[in-house]
């Protein structure tokens, strides 16, 4: 599944109307920090306790910002259900 977190975090503050150093200053931690999630080459993500508040703040859903769309969750699901129904169809059943 393809993550598009660094360039929706990027659109989501540049809608606005912030700086990197606005919106660190907003979720409490340093502008170098918004710097490297943004970046598209060698991103980071931030703190799976700090996704949440992101995504509040922004007024979106987690997965809108890590941009997952329902289309990926349910192709994702789709094969995953497919091996669990793979693994039920073995001699043992387990």
């Amino acid at each position: 599944m393809i993550l598009n977190f660094a360039k929706n975090l990027k659109a989501l503050r540049m809608r606005r109307g912030l700086t990197q150093s606005e919106l660190a200053e907003e979720l409490g931690v340093s502008s170098q920090a918004v710097s490297r999630w943004e970046n598209t080459t060698h991103t980071s993500y931030p703190d799976i306790e700090l996704l949440p508040i992101i995504a509040g703040y922004f007024d979106v859903s987690v997965d809108e910002l890590l941009g997952c769309s329902k289309a990926q969750k349910d192709q994702w699901l789709k094969r995953y259900w497919a091996r669990v129904d793979a693994c039920d169809k073995t001699e043992d059943g387990f």
